[in-house]
């Protein structure tokens, strides 16, 4: 197992040597031509230095071709650095900061600007995309308006008779979800306090009951993705349900209800509409082993 482990190590250390060799030679390049900067043209870095410091106007004619030709090579190869890195750097960072200072200097003595302020941008793109994909975490309570359906079986003397049960109410609860960009994966749980009423599906059968408590928990794993810029998510959603429902009997001899189960597997699809740290949010979805839906509508703040 440790001459694997050592092996794969190897394998790894090979493969990114390359890299880490070349990175090592643009660094270099750029602390050869600092230190020719110091050597040769002392007096005109000085001078540049002092007069941004202090916020002076600055005469580009009083500066050599040479001079400024040098910052812009090593402003470029500093910019060959950053185009690599795969982490988020802020602008406060040591590399960035120095990348900031030479295009400050370039600007003063107004040169290739057009070329700068491109290789500006790209830098700025790179790290604006790099941050684009990194994910935050972000808490939601909500609460909901539900409206789900609840099989049951009526069985008597001559046969069975499909029951349907319609509950309503409310469903407050919280989500956690991990989101960048451009995509949403959330977890979120509600505590269902519902009722609702149950009549038969077949005209023959009389059997009603009304205001059914019933109660339980709904939790639920989604990914959506932001539609627009003001943030609107649309996904896909699994629910999933432990309900607690109980349905009297008939007086009638012979027949007895027979509850559905109390787990129900779902799937479907969700809409979130933002407006500030508050949101609208809509839910349809149908279950998996039987023939019903349930939806809802929601109200939410997140954090």
């Amino acid at each position: 197992m440790a001459i694997k482990f050592i092996t794969t190590l190897f394998i790894i250390l090979i493969s990114i040597a390359p890299v880490v060799a070349k990175d090592d030679i643009v660094f270099n390049q750029v602390k050869d031509f600092q230190k020719k900067l110091k050597q040769e043209y002392s007096q005109e870095l000085n001078n540049l230095r002092s007069q941004i410091k202090n916020d002076e106007t600055i005469d580009p004619d009083s500066y050599t071709e040479k001079f400024k030709k040098i910052n812009f090579k090593i402003y470029s190869l500093i910019a060959k650095i950053l185009i690599k890195e795969k982490r988020l750097l802020s602008p406060e960072h040591k590399t960035r900061k120095l990348f900031s200072t030479y295009r400050e200097r370039l600007s003063q003595l107004e040169y290739q600007e057009l070329k700068v302020e491109k290789i500006f941008d790209l830098i700025n793109n790179h790290f604006k995309n790099i941050e684009d994909k990194q994910y935050s975490g972000h808490w939601r309570l909500f609460i909901d308006y539900i409206s789900w359906q609840y099989g049951a079986v009526l069985n008597k003397p001559t046969g069975s008779s499909d029951l349907v049960i319609t509950n309503k109410g409310i469903c407050p609860g919280v989500n956690y979800a991990r989101e960048n960009k451009f995509l949403s994966f959330s977890v979120d749980a509600c505590l269902l306090q519902t009722s609702g009423g149950v009549s038969s599906i077949d005209p023959t059968v009389t059997y009603t009951q009304s205001n059914i408590s019933a109660t339980g928990i709904k939790s639920s794993i989604s990914i959506g993705y932001f539609a627009s810029a003001s943030k609107t998510e649309i996904g896909f959603k699994i629910p999933l349900m432990l309900i607690s429902q109980d349905l009297e009997d008939p007086p009638a001899v012979g027949y007895k209800v027979k509850e559905g189960t109390n787990l129900i597997p779902m799937a479907g699809v969700y809409s979130r509409w933002p407006i500030g740290n508050y949101f609208f949010q809509t839910e349809f979805s149908k279950y998996l082993e039987e023939d019903q839906t349930q939806w809802a509508l929601g109200l939410g703040y997140k954090f």
